[in-house]
């Protein structure tokens, strides 16, 4: 069976409720796949039904929000680890694998770090972080997110490309070294990553990103930087077209360099998708089907993990902040469904998928199930009317990863 193959093999394990034996993680690892989701401590501490649903369907999960920065290090010097301890004992209880996210990113730093970066400090900061958090979990975790959204030529860059963030800023573009081999120093027995979004789009300024992601991989390769692996968020626009040609070679590319490659975010946003709940299971399905298609063709792709909205609870969805109508199909276990805005969402968009005896259904075996309308050949897409055009730029929103 090739690769691909996962994909039928979910929705012939989750036709019906309840599923069959074989658990999806089972079915993915079938076919070389490591299958997971994103969680929170709430969600699974509130709802034992979709805990077990995790620890069931799953084979790693990642915080959403728990090993972040402003989660662990609020205030300099202060480390509050209560909630990822919470999801690293449940992981170690039901033998699930943990990927971690993220340690640098420059969004949502606490005003203590931007500071601290200003006065020359970033250093010691870094490294008493990393130190605290990874040193913490040593030997627990499979994969760290180190780099969260490094490189986007649509934002202010430096001349290596870079995004010029508070930490390119203070470190110049050495604070990607520093952070990976601080990263290994206290946990070396994990696969670090470089997490990032937007790739596998077919525009200018994402092939310029692929290109110089390309690049700077290729400098750090050649200085024995641990860089073991490469994040894509891969959460899918259908409006805007992917470049297939470009991706793979973008993808092959990685893989040259000894990464494994993981898709560490997946979603599907259902803006302007059809009303009714068939017509948008089955045009996400058809954009899901695109890009795991694509993905799972190239072997050193491991890891397929879904996202969802971190702190909501089911039959919501995240809205990014200036992004309009924008709602998240969230390809996760158990269901969550795109909602619209929260105050005034119809309520069709607003059920949650419930099937047989009341159960919450996964999102991502529905959506798997409606692949069965369209050919499996490789070159198969979605019906015409549900594929986008590209649109014209606009003002972009706020990040949510």
């Amino acid at each position: 069976m090739v690769r691909r193959d996962f994909i039928g093999g979910l929705s012939s394990a989750a036709m019906h409720w309840p599923l069959p034996a074989v658990p999806l993680h089972e079915i993915a690892a079938a076919r070389g796949i490591i299958f997971g989701s994103e969680i929170t401590w709430p969600e699974i501490s509130s709802r034992p039904d979709y805990a077990r649903l995790v620890a069931r369907e799953c084979a790693m999960i990642t915080p959403g929000l728990e090993a972040k920065w402003p989660a662990v290090e609020p205030a300099e010097g202060v480390f509050r680890f209560g909630p990822l301890d919470h999801l690293v004992n449940f992981a170690q209880r039901n033998g699930l694998r943990l990927h971690m996210h993220n340690l640098i990113w420059a969004v949502g730093l606490p005003p203590w770090t931007i500071q601290a970066l200003a006065e020359g400090r970033g250093s010691a900061m870094m490294r008493a972080h990393i130190a605290a958090e990874a040193g913490r979990y040593r030997g627990k975790v499979e994969s760290w997110d180190v780099i969260n959204e490094l490189v986007d030529p649509r934002w202010p860059s430096a001349p290596e490309g870079m995004c010029n963030t508070p930490w390119r800023r203070a470190f110049g573009p050495a604070f990607v070294p520093q952070a990976l081999v601080e990263t290994h120093a206290a946990d070396p027995g994990a696969r670090l990553l470089i997490n990032d979004d937007d790739l596998e789009y077919d525009a200018p300024d994402r092939d310029r990103k692929r290109g110089l992601y390309v690049r700077l991989i290729e400098a750090w390769m050649k200085q024995g930087v641990p860089l073991g692996g490469f994040g894509l968020q891969a959460h899918i626009k259908p409006w805007l077209p992917i470049a297939e040609t470009a991706y793979r070679r973008f993808l092959r590319d990685l893989a040259g360099f000894g990464l494994k490659i993981y898709v560490t975010e997946f979603d599907v946003c259902d803006r302007d998708m059809p009303p009714g709940i068939a017509a948008r299971d089955a045009a996400v399905a058809g954009f899901t089907k695109q890009y795991l298609d694509l993905v799972l063709d190239e072997p050193a792709v491991c890891t397929v993990m879904t996202w969802a909205c971190p702190t909501a609870p089911p039959g919501c969805c995240m809205m990014r902040p200036g992004g309009g109508q924008t709602a998240w199909r969230h390809v996760r276990c158990p269901t969550m469904r795109g909602c619209g805005q929260s105050r005034c969402a119809p309520p069709w968009r607003r059920r949650s998928v419930r099937l047989g005896n009341d159960k919450p259904r996964l999102i991502i075996a529905l959506i798997i199930d409606a692949c069965d309308a369209w050919s499996a050949s490789p070159g198969s897409r979605p019906p015409a009317r549900y594929r986008r055009a590209a649109r014209p730029p606009r003002q972009l929103p706020r990040r949510r990863s």
